[in-house]
C-alpha cells in the first residue's frame, strides 16, 4: 500500500490523478499483477456508473494517507461512497484479480461462483461479493498449499480481503451455525452455487437440489436450483425457482418459510435415502407394471381401506408415452450425450407445473423420437454414473399410467413395488366351476403362445374376444379383473360414460382415441374392457351401423386380450357374436348365490371391526341385492362401525341396507309344513263360516305376513 513522503513541503497541494481502465493496455504486460502488495482506488469526483471514475487516494476530509498507484499488485480494490453506517464511510464495490497465480489456481473456482473473468488480464467480483466468500475456504487452502511462496503470500492477501469484507457476516455465522439457525440477512450464505441441499415440505416427499443461482436483496431471496428429470428419452436438469421473503430474528434451517433447508452432510439418513431413490428411480425408464403402495404400511392399519386394493394402485410405468399424451416440461441434457440430442427447439412454450414455470418440450419434434432402446438405456446410466451427486438429486417421481383411476400420473418412486399377484379372486367370482376353468385356461393359453389363427389376413384374427353378459351386479366385470390379476396384466377399462360421442376420437382418461388406445394396451400387454358399450348391442335398425364396424374392425387387428361386457343378453347384434370366441352368460344372484358373496366379503372383514355368523350370513342372504351392492353396504358398514367404535352386527348391515338400497326386499321365511297344514285347514273352514270366516282369513293372513318379515 503506498503512502504519502511525510518530508513533502505541506503548502503544496496534491495533485487529483485519475485512473480510468478504460485506457488502453500496455504492450508490455509482463510486470502487471506480480507484486506483492493491494492497490486501493476510491469513487473519484463527478462518478458516473457508465464510465466511472477512480482516484488512488481518500479525499482530502479523511484522514488517510495519499494513494501511490502501483499497477503490478496483485489485488485491486475499488471503493465507493456508502449512505449508510459503513466503516470510513466507503464500501468494497470491486474487487479486481490481476494476481496470474490466483487467476490460474483459481479459474475453476471463481467462475463457478460467478465471478467474471474480463480478460487474461483480470478477473473482477462486484458488491456484494458473495462468490468471493463461497470462494473463501478454497482460497485459504491454496494460500498453504500452493507450490510457490508467492502464489502462497498472493492468496494470503486475497484471503485477508475476503474476511475483511465479510468480517460481520462470519461472526454472525460462527454463533448461528451452533444451534443450525439463520436470519434473513444472512440465509444466501446457505446455498453456495454447484452445492446440494435437501428440503422438504408436507405436499410432497423429500427433494435435494443443486444451486444455480441465488440473488438476495432487503427484501427477498431468488434462488434458482436444478434437479434431475427423465424426460422419456433421456436424462436433464430441470430448474425450480423459490423465493423466501424477509422474516423477522433467528430460525431453525428447516423452518426457513418458503423453503426449508436440510444440510445433507450432517444427514446421512437422508442423504443415503436420496440416493437409493435415484438408483431405483434410474431403473424405471421403461415399461413396468408396479403396485402403488401409498400407506407403505407405515400408518395406522385399522384406519387403512379394508379391501385389498383400495389402498394400493396399478401403475404402469411408460415416461415415454407421458411425454406424448401429456404436457412436459423440457429438460436440459446431462454431459454426455451428442449434441443432436442436445439441441434446443425452437417451439418450446412456457408451462406451469405444481406452481412452477417450466419451458414445455415441442411435442411434435419429442414424437419424432423412439421409446429408449437397450443401448439408450445404458447411455444413460452412464450419463448419470458420472456424478454420484446425479442420483441424490433425482426427481421422486416417476410417470405413467394409473390402471386404478384411469389417468396419466406422476407416482412416488420409494412408494412403487413389484406386481403381488392375488390367487383369491377367481374364487370371488360366483360362477360355475367349470366355465371359471375354460376361461382361465384360454387366456393363459392366448398370453403365452399368442395364438396364431388361420387367417387369410396376416395379423388379423389374433384378439380373444371374450363377451360377458348378465344382469348387474353378478360378477361380469369381476371376472375381467380376476384375469387380468391371475395373469399379472393391467386391465384397461373404458366405461360407457368413459365414451365421447365419437370414441374414435377420443376415449376420456387415456387422451388417446381407439386406435391409440389399443395399441397402448399391446405395448403393456394389457387387457381390455369395454364396460357395457351399449353400442353395440342396441338394436341397429335405429342408429348408424358405421361405429360398430370401425370398432369391430380395431378389435379384428387387436393383439391381446377384449373383454365386452353388457346387462343386455337377447339382443346381442350378430356382428359382435361371430367374433367372440366365448360368450358367458351370468344368471342372477339368487339365495345360496348371495350366501357365497356374502361370506367372501366377510370373511376377509378387518379384525377391528369383528364379524358376522354363519347363520346371520344367510339371513343377510335372503335380502334380493346384487354383489355390488353387498360390497357397497359393507363398506359403508365398516366406516360406519369405526366411526362409531363399535362392532359390525346383522342389525347394523340391515339397518344401513334399507337405507342404501331402499327398495330392496327380503325372501319370504320358508314355512315348515304343519303350519302349512293348519293354515289350509283354517282357510277351509273359513268357507263354511261365512261373514265370521272372513275375519278368520284375516287374521290368518296377518300371521303370514308376520312371518315374511
Amino acid at each position: 500500500m503506498g503512502r504519502s513522503n511525510p518530508d513533502a513541503p505541506t503548502s503544496e497541494k496534491p495533485r487529483r490523478r485519475f485512473f480510468r481502465r478504460s485506457r488502453k493496455a500496455k504492450e508490455n504486460i509482463e510486470h502487471i499483477g506480480v507484486t506483492n502488495n493491494i492497490q486501493t482506488f476510491y469513487e473519484g469526483p463527478n462518478f458516473n456508473e457508465d464510465d466511472p471514475s477512480w482516484v488512488e487516494y481518500a479525499p482530502p476530509s479523511l484522514p488517510q494517507a495519499k494513494k501511490v498507484k502501483h499497477e503490478g499488485a496483485a489485488l485491486q480494490i475499488y471503493k465507493r461512497k456508502d449512505d449508510g453506517p459503513r466503516r470510513e464511510g466507503f464500501y468494497i464495490h470491486k474487487i479486481r484479480i490481476q494476481s496470474p497465480f490466483i487467476k490460474e489456481e483459481l479459474r475453476e473456482t471463481l467462475e463457478k461462483f460467478e465471478i467474471q473473468y474480463g480478460d487474461n488480464m483480470f478477473a473482477e467480483s462486484l458488491y456484494p461479493h458473495h462468490g468471493l466468500f463461497f470462494a473463501l475456504d478454497k482460497v485459504a487452502e491454496l494460500s498453504k498449499t500452493a507450490e510457490s511462496e508467492l502464489a502462497r503470500s498472493h492468496c494470503e492477501l486475497l484471503c485477508n480481503t475476503i474476511e475483511e469484507a465479510f468480517e460481520d457476516t462470519l461472526d454472525q455465522l460462527e454463533s448461528l451455525e451452533k444451534e443450525q439457525k439463520i436470519t434473513f440477512k444472512l440465509v444466501w450464505t446457505l446455498f453456495p452455487p454447484g452445492s446440494i441441499f435437501g428440503s422438504h415440505n408436507d405436499s410432497a416427499p423429500p427433494m435435494a437440489y443443486r444451486v444455480k443461482k441465488v440473488r438476495q436483496d432487503e427484501n427477498r431471496m431468488a434462488l434458482d436450483c436444478q434437479a434431475i428429470v427423465f424426460d422419456g428419452c433421456r436424462y436433464g436438469t430441470l430448474t425450480w425457482s423459490y423465493k423466501v421473503n424477509a422474516f423477522d430474528g433467528a430460525v431453525d434451517y428447516v423452518s426457513i418459510p418458503g423453503l426449508p433447508y436440510i444440510d445433507l452432510n450432517r444427514n446421512a439418513e437422508l442423504r443415503t435415502r436420496l440416493l437409493e431413490r435415484g438408483k431405483k428411480a434410474a431403473q424405471l425408464q421403461t415399461i413396468e407394471y408396479l403396485t402403488y403402495k401409498p400407506t407403505d404400511g407405515t400408518e395406522d392399519e385399522s384406519k387403512n381401506p379394508w379391501l385389498r386394493g383400495q389402498d394400493h394402485e396399478r401403475f404402469v410405468v411408460d415416461p415415454y408415452l407421458y411425454r406424448i399424451r401429456c404436457t412436459q416440461w423440457k429438460v436440459e441434457p446431462l454431459p454426455g450425450y451428442d449434441k443432436s440430442s442436445a439441441e434446443e427447439h425452437q417451439n418450446d412454450k412456457t408451462v406451469f407445473w405444481w406452481g412452477y414455470r417450466f419451458r414445455r418440450a415441442d411435442k411434435m419434434s419429442f414424437e419424432s423420437q423412439h421409446r429408449p432402446s437397450d443401448e439408450d438405456i445404458e447411455l444413460n446410466h452412464r450419463a448419470l454414473k458420472k456424478n454420484e451427486e446425479n442420483f441424490i438429486i433425482m426427481y421422486f417421481g416417476v410417470t405413467g399410467f394409473s390402471v386404478t383411476t384411469r389417468s396419466w400420473q406422476i407416482f412416488n418412486v420409494e412408494k412403487l413395488y413389484p406386481m403381488e399377484r392375488d390367487e383369491t379372486v377367481f374364487e370371488q367370482v360366483v360362477l360355475d366351476e367349470a366355465k371359471k376353468d375354460a376361461v382361465k385356461t384360454l387366456v393363459e393359453s392366448h398370453k403365452e403362445a399368442m395364438v396364431k389363427y388361420d387367417d387369410l389376413i396376416p395379423g388379423k384374427g389374433q384378439c380373444l374376444l371374450i363377451i360377458l353378459s348378465g344382469p348387474p351386479g353378478t360378477g361380469k366385470t369381476l371376472m375381467a379383473e380376476a384375469v387380468a390379476e391371475h395373469l399379472s396384466c393391467p386391465l384397461l377399462r373404458a366405461d360407457s360414460h368413459y365414451f365421447q360421442e365419437n370414441m374414435m376420437e377420443t376415449i376420456e382418461g387415456y387422451k388417446a382415441n381407439l386406435s391409440g388406445f389399443l395399441n397402448d394396451a399391446t405395448e403393456w400387454g394389457g387387457i381390455v374392457l369395454f364396460d357395457e358399450p351399449d353400442f353395440l348391442f342396441q338394436s341397429q335398425e335405429s342408429m348408424d351401423r358405421k361405429h360398430l364396424l370401425a370398432f369391430l374392425r380395431h378389435a379384428e387387428y387387436f393383439k391381446g386380450i377384449m373383454f365386452l361386457t353388457t346387462n343386455v343378453v337377447d339382443s346381442i347384434d350378430p356382428a359382435v357374436i361371430s367374433r367372440a370366441q366365448i360368450h358367458i352368460r351370468f344368471p342372477s344372484l339368487n339365495e345360496p348365490s348371495r350366501l357365497q358373496v356374502w361370506s367372501k366379503f366377510i370373511r376377509r372383514l378387518p379384525e377391528d371391526i369383528g364379524t358376522i355368523s354363519p347363520d346371520d350370513m344367510k339371513v343377510l342372504a335372503k335380502w334380493r341385492i346384487n354383489g355390488r351392492e353387498i360390497k357397497n353396504i359393507l363398506n359403508m358398514s365398516v366406516s360406519w362401525c369405526r366411526r362409531k367404535e363399535v362392532k359390525i352386527s346383522t342389525e347394523i348391515i340391515e339397518n344401513l341396507l334399507e337405507t342404501i338400497c331402499s327398495s330392496a326386499t327380503k325372501e319370504p321365511e320358508v314355512v315348515e309344513e304343519e303350519n302349512e297344514l293348519e293354515l289350509t285347514n283354517r282357510m277351509k273352514g273359513a268357507k263354511t263360516n261365512g261373514i265370521n270366516g272372513h275375519k278368520k282369513i284375516v287374521s290368518a293372513m296377518d300371521e303370514l305376513s308376520l312371518l315374511d318379515v
